[in-house]
């Protein structure tokens, strides 16, 4: 519980947890310092320390800094990511990933000896090297511009583009995480990653198998930085040109037929054709000219619980309304606007933004 209560705190960052006895071992500050020595002595059960260390960091940040109190502790991790022992290196690229779920000052220390090496391995042939190190860049980037900028100037943004084009759904999903860490705060970095093609690898994730399936581990992250690139006007016709409407509108519609309520799909997914909707006119063309695209907001209005859901939809719909009004389909409107009206009427009086969204409606 306490663990989970973290990862809800830290939004931003995301712990990795071993599921082994470890899990079950108590971790106090003596005890961490011990672990952080054994890692000087270089014996035959360094693993069975980074395993431990790297559950320990999990608990809270007080024991990561009793690792980092130890002379040279840091540092023997760091050669052990250099070394050319594949295992040795996975787990010590976990510890630094869990290190990096920590406050800023452990985060910024940690990514100033290791980024260069996680970098380094993004491009290489380890798969869960690229996996793990993708993680780790995705916790830095997280805590601060400071961090994003030191990694930034290191490279980054390239090889991990080139991630979201892996044979792996680990590693893309966590080159999806770590880019999204890099749309925070302002918009510096989205040039660079509309350049490297960034459109393409995304749009190929929301493609359907010929059986009518799709990854829905996948979606979250591909949809969530999706998000981040749409509520930029700049990048309009960019996203015009890339066909995104069709896909998004599919992955809308596929939850609803499966009655999948995967709040973490569905709410990128639908801030996404909002913030379209607000943009080219072409966008809102694109939009209606999908028949089951009120049905389908209908749907979702009269069975998610959650409210900021409703008022994403609400929103959709006022920007929707607030284009070209004659590109309205007449037959859509029709057949399902009245739903949808009614529904907006049902929450005129709501003293919350629901409301208000309702209103403009």
């Amino acid at each position: 519980f306490r663990r989970q209560q973290r990862d809800q705190f830290i939004s931003s960052k995301r712990l990795r947890y071993l599921t082994s006895n470890h899990d079950q071992q108590y971790y106090d500050n003596n005890h961490v310092q011990n672990l952080a020595r054994d890692l000087l002595k270089h014996g035959n059960q360094r693993i069975d320390t980074l395993k431990q260390l790297s559950t320990a960091f999990t608990y809270h940040n007080q024991l990561i800094s009793s690792f980092l109190s130890v002379d040279n502790a840091l540092q023997a991790l760091i050669g052990i990511l250099t070394q050319c022992d594949s295992e040795l290196q996975h787990h010590a690229a976990w510890c630094v990933t869990n290190i990096c779920a920590g406050n800023h000052q452990q985060t910024l220390q940690v990514a100033r000896l290791a980024a260069p090496y996680c970098i380094t391995y993004l491009s290489g042939q380890n798969i869960a090297m690229q996996d793990q190190c993708a993680w780790a860049i995705g916790n830095m980037a997280g805590d601060s511009q400071e961090c994003r900028r030191l990694l930034v100037k290191q490279g980054v943004i390239k090889p991990l583009v080139t991630l979201l084009n892996a044979t792996s759904e680990n590693v893309i999903q966590s080159a999806a995480f770590a880019l999204c860490n890099f749309t925070r705060e302002d918009d510096t970095y989205f040039k660079e990653m509309i350049d490297c093609g960034i459109l393409r690898y995304l749009m190929d994730h929301l493609r359907f198998s010929k059986d009518g399936t799709i990854s829905l581990a996948l979606l979250p992250d591909i949809l969530q930085l999706l998000h981040h690139i749409a509520a930029r006007n700049e990048y309009d016709h960019a996203l015009l040109s890339s066909d995104i409407v069709k896909p998004v509108l599919r992955v809308i519609h596929h939850l609803r037929e499966i009655r999948s309520y995967q709040i973490k799909i569905i709410t990128p997914a639908i801030r996404i054709i909002g913030n379209l909707a607000g943009g080219l006119d072409e966008f809102n063309t694109l939009i209606l000219q999908e028949s089951t695209i009120l049905q389908d907001l209908t749907y979702w209005i009269n069975h998610c619980t959650h409210s900021h859901i409703i008022k994403e939809i609400f929103w959709l719909l006022s920007n929707l309304m607030g284009g070209d009004l004659k590109i309205l389909p007449v037959t859509c409107v029709i057949n399902h606007g009245n739903d949808l009206i009614k529904e907006a009427i049902k929450r005129l009086s709501w003293a919350d933004e629901i409301g208000i969204e309702a209103n403009l409606i």
